[in-house]
């Protein structure tokens, strides 16, 4: 009977007829025969059999060549291989196929020691199958195998197929230094190709800078007309050169590939010999090419003015933008001045960087803003004058380019942010991003910050804004602290509380019923019972009421005197309490009973669209660097009303890749968020606002799972049942969409 869930894709039976050739051809046509369930059919047959058909078989040429294979391979599994015998006659065989699995018998029978004279015939087919696969038949070999076999590995390591060659690379690490000396000698005489292999294991076997690589590599790029070839011997100039791997510990990650793993300070004249050949045949025309030898040179950290200005000028409109980030390290490594004209190309390639890649549609990942920072912190270093030439640029304004403030000099500060409020008002689709919240949340002008408070009702940018207001608390601004209040990162909650306490006294209904309903809901350890002591006082000092609570008893609930100022609170201010409680809590019942009046067929993409930008849902879906799921596709994963009651009650069903992470570091700052990035030495944590820390692992006292989402609750209030069909039309809408360009999309081809 056939086994119980055989994946077989046919009904398969052991044979029934006591025939040996039926019984061989059986063996020799079972499916899927290296599984379990295959096996415990076919192998009992096999055994019965003994080696003597199967080994007929292989010898048959009549037969076809699948099952001459099959024979081969059962004989190596079960009949410790074919013997010398069969071998020599299997290397004679017509089918290149046929013998290239005799020769895999040899190597998988005898690994370490396989036979010579079985191999050597192999060596020399005129197949590159058969030949690569010989060399693999050799990878297990001891060294004092393969030093019987350095005439035919040279001619191999010269042929022109690059598999073959490439496996014949493999065994190099094998051969003892004597022996790659005088393999060495032999490979020359074939030519380049067998040439670069071997100096690339000099290369490998030495501990820093390597002349006889580099010599061979220079020779190459300036004889070799190849693109394959010359690619060949940038690589081996890199690894002459100590290879790419810095050890330096303080060295920026965006550098990693592209200085040296080793100190090159003591090869000042072979370094100049470099730069020279590299000053005749860059640019070389070839994209690829050209790319490695622009890392070389950042590996050299020259001084060194034609090539830098070589480098330079290839930053233009139409560059891709990965390119430019490239060249841009490059350059960061160089040495040597930087004239005007040159300054200004570099200052466009940093503010184009972001255009480009929105227009290409690109993905940046989750590093990739602490890359860029890294690089133009060097830049700067390398060019004190490059941040007032970025300030004073038209071009200057762009979301991104807040980053690029950084280093700009304080007698620029109040212009750079007067530049983005400009480019603001100039334009009604500008893309507001936390750090231009923040940014101009510095500012001292009245209508600079007006701007900031316009983003309020964009719940993508309401947390940055209470934020950044609360940095410089004001009376006309009190609204948003109440509102903050509400928060669920308790960043915000804390920045809100901290503001009103720096506010006069105030009995506005819905500030103090804010406060009540913060004060219920916060803990009693750590930085949430200071914030709580805190609101109790703030509460004290706009009532002028006592309840009973205690200030500075961290870890005691005082349950009642909360409870108390609760109540007291909902006596005084009734229909503002019933407001802010009612309207925060969201059943899934009402939910599905809302869900039942919404009129979906007559629902638009284009409002949806708003809606899902406006309440913030752009901030961590769809967007380049998303903090959350894609939701491509999400209507058909899930049922519209399960998609709804998702979004109403983020915190029921939360995926342990969603859930939130709470850190507190020794310093007394907690950080709520996810954890995008982690290593031995520290986490990189991302918020609600999408802000990023780089957290230490030293600095970690205390860090726990939150079983919450990071998305807010609360997404849906206020909603009309047309906003609902309108949000789910933009939803269904994304499923039809193509996915977002890669990052190598739209570059130019190589040659």
């Amino acid at each position: 009977a056939s086994l119980p869930g055989a994946p077989a894709p046919l009904p398969f039976r052991a044979v029934k007829s006591t025939n040996r050739e039926d019984r061989l051809n059986f063996c020799l046509a079972a499916p899927q025969p290296l599984s379990s369930w295959s096996r415990l059919i076919w192998e009992p047959i096999a055994k019965e059999l003994t080696s003597e058909p199967f080994i007929l078989a292989a010898l048959d040429a009549e037969r076809p060549t699948r099952e001459r294979i099959r024979a081969i391979e059962i004989l190596t599994e079960k009949y410790q291989g074919v013997d010398s015998d069969m071998v020599q006659r299997l290397a004679d065989d017509p089918d290149p196929m046929v013998r290239a699995r005799a020769v895999w018998s040899v190597g998988r029978s005898h690994p370490e020691a396989p036979n010579l004279r079985n191999v050597r015939p192999f060596l020399e087919d005129d197949n590159p199958l058969v030949v690569r696969t010989a060399l693999e038949a050799l990878l297990g070999a001891q060294p004092e195998v393969l030093s019987e076999l350095l005439e035919p590995l040279a001619r191999q390591l010269a042929h022109p197929d690059r598999f073959l060659r490439q496996t014949a690379l493999g065994l190099l690490p094998k051969v003892v230094d004597e022996d790659l000396r005088h393999l060495a000698e032999l490979a020359f005489p074939q030519g380049w190709q067998a040439s670069i292999p071997i100096a690339i294991e000099f290369a490998r076997r030495q501990d820093g800078f390597t002349k006889y690589p580099v010599e061979i590599a220079l020779s190459l790029l300036k004889s070799a007309s190849s693109p394959t070839l010359r690619m060949e011997a940038v690589r081996l100039l890199q690894l002459g050169l100590g290879d790419l791997n810095s050890n330096e510990p303080d060295r920026e990650p965006v550098f990693d590939g592209y200085s040296a793993g080793h100190d090159l300070t003591d090869h000042q004249q072979e370094i100049r010999e470099i730069l020279q050949v590299l000053d005749e045949i860059y640019p070389s025309g070839a994209t690829s090419l050209d790319r490695e030898l622009e890392r070389v040179m950042a590996m050299l950290a020259p001084d060194h003015g034609e090539l830098f200005q070589q480098v330079v000028s290839r930053f233009t409109v139409d560059a891709h933008p990965v390119d430019d980030f490239h060249r841009l390290i490059v350059i960061s490594r160089f040495r040597n001045s930087i004239a005007q004209e040159q300054r200004q190309l570099i200052a466009e390639a940093i503010l184009h960087l972001e255009r480009k890649l929105i227009a290409r549609e690109l993905r940046q990942d989750t590093s990739w803003n602490d890359r860029f920072v890294e690089l133009y912190d060097r830049l700067v270093e390398q060019d004190s004058e490059l941040p007032a030439i970025l300030a004073m640029h038209p071009d200057f304004g762009d979301p991104g380019h807040v980053r690029l403030t950084k280093h700009i000099p304080s007698n620029l500060f109040d212009q750079v942010i007067s530049r983005f409020a400009q480019r603001i008002r100039s334009d009604n689709d500008y893309e507001w991003s936390a750090d231009v919240v923040y940014l101009l949340g510095e500012s001292l002008k009245e209508d600079e910050k007006d701007l900031v408070r316009g983003q309020f009702e964009d719940y993508a940018l309401r947390d940055s804004v209470i934020m950044s207001l609360a940095n410089h608390p004001l009376e006309q601004d009190r609204r948003f602290f109440s509102a903050g209040l509400e928060a669920a990162p308790f960043e915000v909650l804390e920045s809100c509380v901290n503001a009103l306490g720096l506010l006069p006294p105030s009995e506005e209904a819905t500030e103090n019923v804010a406060m009540a309903l913060a004060l219920r809901r916060l803990g009693f350890e750590g930085k949430e019972a200071i914030a709580r002591d805190q609101l109790a006082e703030l509460l004290r000092r706009n009532l002028k009421e006592q309840h009973g609570y205690t200030l500075g008893r961290a870890g005691d609930p005082q349950r009642a005197a909360v409870n108390t100022w609760v109540a007291s609170v909902q006596q005084r201010f009734p229909e503002e309490f019933a407001r802010q409680s009612g309207g925060t809590a969201e059943t899934e019942d009402s939910l599905r009973a809302l869900l039942t009046t919404v009129p979906w067929s007559e629902g638009a993409a284009e409002r949806g669209a708003a809606i899902f930008k406006q309440r913030g849902c752009v901030l961590c879906h769809g967007q380049r660097g998303s903090l959350g799921p894609d939701l491509l596709g999400a209507t058909g994963r899930f049922s519209r009303d399960d998609l709804f009651v998702a979004i109403a009650l983020p915190d029921r069903d939360v995926s342990p890749r969603y859930q939130t992470e709470q850190i507190a570091t020794v310093d007394g700052h907690v950080r709520t968020g996810l954890i995008v990035y982690e290593a031995v030495d520290g986490v990189v944590l991302r918020d609600a606002n999408n802000r990023t820390y780089r957290i230490e692992a030293d600095e970690i006292e205390i860090r726990k799972t939150i079983p919450k989402s990071i998305m807010p609750s609360g997404l849906l209030k206020d909603l009309q049942p047309r906003d609902l069909a309108d949000l789910y039309a933009f939803l269904k809408g994304l499923s039809s969409r193509k996915e977002p360009a890669t990052q190598t999309a739209g570059r130019p081809s190589d040659e």
